[in-house]
């Protein structure tokens, strides 16, 4: 068994109105929770190196030749968008909507969509491969971010919280976003929930309706989502899926009531231990 990782974590944008300054300390807060689970092999993009092209490039990575047993990780941090299609009877989710993570770019054409990434893994993970997907953004149930913003230099030491969320008409208008290919296609969480991705983990930071967020903690401004699971995860404790959520959970909650972390996964699934 070998153990693989894919980190994206942007904190910078292409247009700096949508930076995400508390999304700086994510990579090496989640960077030694992996190490100490056994991820030796990890792909770590940032900022600018995060566009569409990087993202996809890099999961198609972390899937090449991998065996039954293995286990791979996707780790994203940045923002989500609400993504409303008018008039697509083809294309447009059941719901009306799609969910979307934004890469660098900021551009319609840019964004990965949540069908897309369902189409994406239920053709791409081989059989017998344990897959955990780590969202660090709103709408994760439904993908977006707040976040934190340093005030002007007469203010920089004060930290504080501002909605940062980022809506539709922050988005660079240009071209379509890809849909999927498949009429078909369902949402990761759809796909666990139905078992057609038998051994996946889809853990957000919040549920569907609810905003993820960065706040100061221990006087820095931190993705709270990220922060709590490396608090959880400190010294490699052997958790279940289910034991994992219900402490990242309760440790969130020291933080913020805005959000809910949610673990999608078969019910069977929920007993095993976390990445293995």
């Amino acid at each position: 068994m070998s153990k693989h990782a894919f980190v994206v974590a942007i904190s910078e944008y292409s247009n700096s109105d949508n930076n995400l300054p508390g999304a700086k300390e994510d990579v090496p807060t989640i960077m030694p929770v992996l190490s100490s689970y056994g991820f030796n092999d990890i792909e770590v993009i940032q900022d600018k190196q995060a566009t569409r092209e990087n993202i996809i490039q890099g999961l198609n990575n972390l899937f090449k030749d991998r065996q039954p047993g293995d286990v791979c990780v996707f780790y994203f941090s940045g923002h989500g968008v609400m993504f409303i299609q008018k008039n697509d009877s083809e294309n447009q989710d059941s719901n009306g909507q799609y969910e979307a993570l934004v890469p660098y770019e900021g551009t319609e054409s840019s964004l990965i969509l949540d069908n897309w990434l369902g189409e994406f893994f239920s053709n791409s993970i081989p059989d017998g491969v344990v897959f955990w997907g780590l969202y660090d953004s709103c709408y994760s149930g439904d993908l977006y971010k707040d976040v934190i913003l340093q005030k002007d230099e007469d203010e920089q030491d004060q930290i504080y919280e501002q909605d940062k969320t980022l809506k539709k008409k922050d988005i660079v208008k240009d071209l379509m976003p890809q849909f999927p290919q498949e009429k078909s296609s369902k949402q990761t969480k759809k796909l666990i929930v139905d078992d057609i991705l038998k051994n996946a983990f889809h853990f957000g930071a919040a549920d569907e309706d609810e905003r993820a967020i960065c706040k100061p903690i221990n006087g820095k401004s931190r993705s709270v989502f990220t922060w709590a699971i490396a608090e959880v995860l400190a010294g490699a404790p052997e958790l279940t899926a289910q034991e994992f959520e219900g402490k990242v959970t309760n440790k969130v909650a020291e933080i913020t009531k805005a959000h809910t972390p949610q673990l999608i996964a078969s019910p069977w699934n929920k007993t095993q231990k976390i990445f293995s």
